[in-house]
């Protein structure tokens, strides 16, 4: 049985399992494949699509019972059609920490903060 992590981002929940051990080789193997999709740079989608394949799309799959429908696991398209950059970003590094492929990083790493002597503008509306 996998291990699983609930995770609450924005008010939108999931659950996250680490990669198997033969996920993890997949990420590795993929790295040459994401290098030349990076070789140009209008196919961000290509590089994204790669990434949801190996990392993001397994993570949650592996989280969900074995009975699930194959209509109602993670595919790339899917993500695509129904997560921002932000979310899908985060859920993949949540995911890449959980499986040991990637250093913690702190929750306000996608937080752009303002410089020594400099003041964060506020939006009034």
């Amino acid at each position: 049985m996998a291990r699983r992590k609930l995770l609450e981002i924005d008010g939108a929940q999931f659950t996250i399992s680490p990669l198997t051990l033969k996920k993890t080789e997949d990420v590795v193997d993929s790295k040459a494949r994401i290098e030349d999709a990076q070789k140009d740079v209008t196919n961000r989608r290509a590089v994204q699509s790669i990434m949801f394949e190996t990392v993001l799309c397994p993570g949650l799959n592996n989280a969900l019972s074995k009975d699930v429908a194959e209509a109602e696991k993670w595919t790339p398209e899917r993500v695509f059609d129904e997560m921002d950059l932000v979310l899908a970003m985060k859920l993949q590094n949540e995911i890449l920490m959980f499986s040991g492929l990637a250093p913690e990083v702190p929750d306000n790493k996608f937080e752009v903060k303002p410089k020594e002597g400099e003041v964060q503008a506020v939006a009034i509306h």
